[in-house]
């Protein structure tokens, strides 16, 4: 049954405008005055997704309905529109006081006033729908900002070569020593529900390696002193980060990933960092997750060091070989060795053995991206096994208890034991389990490097989902499906449910709710973003009517302009100094480009099925808007219809905004020397879709300056 929309307005003319807008996705009542209008809004059985309420009418004025609307409470479950000619500021400050959401300013710009409308109706929607299940939307909101936590986690390991079940074993480990530390010492007692606040904060301990360069993260040596001083920064820096951050974490659990990062290299004699705190001026909450991150280095493969095995590990620990702690927190170590090493096995099997059940492929490569890149690509025709780096491949292999795997698809390029080395090692033990090299650099000499082992072929990055799935579908004998050839950039949307466009609203308003908290901490602005995605949902409406064949609905330019607002999320994960000061800084571009995967990785955190078209669109967005249609953008050189056609189109609202926004005047002469200074460098951007923004003049201009009238 369809939603309706009221709308309200003494003039036939204006209602007939704002009908047609609104006529097949809605139905349409009419008002003349407020007194009919609130006829149908007291109508309780009738579901009203909006009202479009004009100021000025005869019998009942529209400041009467809304006083009305805010005696019977209808006001807290209907979006309000103002409808008005007048700029009568007094009057617009009331309207906003009794609830009204918008104004609407006569004459229309259709195009932007359905896109409000309809964002604004969406919201409400779910606003709606939360109220009526309070405490389950406070689970998902929870699980929401834990996401966003393990993103931040997630980030250091991005850059650090360590598997991704340390963030697991930080807080499967934290949560036992330290609740046998509050059950033995009455004066570090704390209640469960605190116990649970620490384990949630310890996955941030490290998130200031976010800001140390690649070069001493993931040194093999030893460092320098020089280099060890630069290590050493990284606990202020997670304290600097997550200063920025309070709004992804709960009250309780900001004030302890804040300690923790800061405190957790702190030893109990003061000979630690970065504040030579000593004793319990270290809290109990550091000083545990001070243990449980050197028990697991010690216990875990990292570039500069083999593993140690458990007892050795917990004996350099009790004897001091790695810093002095509170003998109080060693005794409960010590007490809990058992319970320690059992859960740390299990935790270190189960990410081994996650995806086993029925894996055939292991997929060896260091780059995160690329693995949930090639993960993705193989889902429907394989289950994978995943391995960060050489050493861990050989062990995977050689694992017997481990289902069996009948191929390998391994990077040429890893840090320590780079890929022809394992493959050398491999087909050495007599093996000869079909192997597909991958690479950027398919070269003559890799190529008969990797023949002489035997291999069934190369795979080349940035991977072409087709290419990859037909040489694998050949190597496995798998038919192939015919489908009807399309370009990249053009590829038909599914289509949408009801349920796939309100739970992707709701995970844009929770992830906007995150990104705008972040800019305003960082002093950033926000609306930049706004403006992109307002031109963006104008242009794709002249794209869809352009090119029927797409199937282009107005949810699907709903989502997908929601989408463009978070191209640059991955600027959070990008230390500040970097991101203002990168052109300057020794590095600082190389760090800066990487805001582009990590701001992909981020918004695939909390995929959900409900809402896969929208994730999926914004990581699209976030890892291509720097791409170039003559392939010399970043991070994957992309060129022509590689790219997808609303990634080319963000990019060009991103440009053109940057360019026209600050102009003194919007109108046709400013739009076309904007687009002239455009045309300078012809290789950015596709011109079809120059021509298509060309074509979208009127709409654009005529957005910003009624931007520009409500920002005075």
């Amino acid at each position: 049954m369809k939603r309706s929309i009221l709308i309200v307005d003494d003039m036939e003319v204006n209602r007939e405008m704002l009908s047609e807008a609104f006529r097949g996705k809605y139905d349409i009542i009419e008002a003349r005055n407020g007194k009919e209008a609130l006829k149908y809004i007291e109508d309780t059985s009738r579901d009203i997704a909006a009202v479009l309420l004009d100021m000025f009418m005869p019998e009942v004025d529209g400041m009467s309905v809304l006083r009305r609307m805010n005696e019977t409470g209808a006001i807290e479950r209907t979006p309000v529109f103002i409808i008005t000619a007048e700029n009568n500021e007094a009057m617009l400050v009331e309207a906003y006081k009794l609830g009204a959401v918008d104004v609407i300013i006569k004459p229309f710009m259709m195009t932007f006033v359905r896109c409000r409308i309809e964002n604004i109706i969406e919201l409400f929607t779910n606003r709606n729908g939360l109220e009526k299940v309070v405490s389950e939307q406070v689970q998902k909101l929870s699980r929401f900002n834990q996401s966003m936590v393990e993103a931040l986690a997630t980030l250091v390991e991005f850059r650090e070569c360590e598997s991704d079940g340390h963030i697991k074993r930080m807080c499967g480990l934290t949560e036992i020593l330290m609740s046998k530390v509050s059950s033995m010492y009455p004066e570090y007692r704390l209640p469960k529900e605190e116990i649970d606040k620490i384990v949630s904060a310890s996955v941030l301990h490290d998130v200031g390696k976010i800001a140390i360069p690649d070069n001493i993260l993931n040194k093999p040596g030893k460092l320098t002193n020089e280099e060890f001083d630069i290590m050493k920064k990284h606990a202020a820096k997670g304290c600097e980060i997550l200063r920025k951050m309070p709004h992804i974490l709960e009250d309780g659990v900001y004030n302890y990933a804040i300690d923790i990062a800061r405190h957790h290299h702190e030893r109990w004699d003061g000979t630690g960092y970065p504040d030579r705190l000593a004793g319990d001026r270290i809290t109990i909450w550091s000083q545990v997750v001070s243990i449980v991150d050197v028990y697991d280095a010690l216990v875990s493969q990292r570039v500069y060091k083999k593993a140690y095995d458990h007892n050795t590990a917990a004996k350099m620990i009790m004897d001091g070989e790695c810093g002095a702690f509170n003998p109080k927190v060693l005794k409960a170590f010590e007490l809990s060795l058992m319970k320690i090493h059992q859960k740390h096995a299990e935790l270190t099997i189960k990410d081994r053995a996650k995806a086993y059940e029925s894996a055939r492929l292991l997929i060896v490569d260091d780059s995160e991206i690329d693995r949930t890149i090639l993960r993705n690509i193989l889902e429907p025709d394989f289950q994978t096994i995943e391995a960060v780096n050489g050493y861990e491949a050989l062990k995977i292999l050689g694992d017997t208890n481990l289902p069996k795997i009948d191929g390998v698809l391994l990077d040429i390029s890893m840090p320590i034991l780079d890929g022809f080395n394992v493959l050398k090692l491999i087909r050495d033990s007599g093996s000869q389990i079909p192997i597909v090299l991958m690479t950027s650099e398919a070269t003559r000499e890799n190529v008969e490097k990797g023949m002489k082992y035997n291999i069934l072929g190369f795979i080349s990055k940035p991977f072409d989902p087709q290419t990859v799935t037909s040489k694998l579908r050949t190597v496995y004998h798998i038919p192939e499906v015919e489908e009807e050839e399309e370009k990249v950039s053009e590829k038909k949307p599914n289509a949408l449910s009801e349920l796939d466009v309100s739970a992707s609203m709701t995970y844009c308003s929770q992830l906007k709710n995150v990104y705008s908290s972040y800019l305003k901490n960082a002093n950033r602005d926000s609306e930049p973003y706004q403006r992109v995605s307002d031109i963006l949902a104008i242009v794709l409406e002249e794209y869809s009517y352009q090119n029927k064949k797409l199937e282009l609905d107005r949810d699907h330019i709903m989502l997908i302009s929601n989408a463009a607002y978070f191209y640059d999320i991955g600027l959070m994960g990008i230390p500040d100094e970097i991101v203002n000061n990168h052109n300057t800084i020794s590095d600082g571009l190389i760090i800066y480009e990487d805001h582009a995967r990590i701001g992909a990785f981020i918004v695939r955190l909390n995929k959900d099925k409900a809402c896969s078209f929208f994730v999926d669109t914004c990581a699209e967005i976030c890892m291509h808007h720097h791409e170039r249609n003559d392939g010399r953008g970043y991070p994957h050189k992309l060129s022509g219809n590689e790219i997808t056609y609303y990634t080319n189109m963000t990019r060009l609202c991103i440009e053109f905004d940057r360019l026209f926004f600050r102009r003194s005047e919007y109108n046709d002469l400013q739009f076309e020397f904007v687009m002239k200074e455009l045309d300078v460098d012809r290789g950015r951007f596709d011109y079809d879709f120059v021509d298509l923004f060309k074509s979208c003049h009127v709409e654009i201009t005529n957005y910003y300056r009624h931007m520009k009238e409500g920002l005075k």
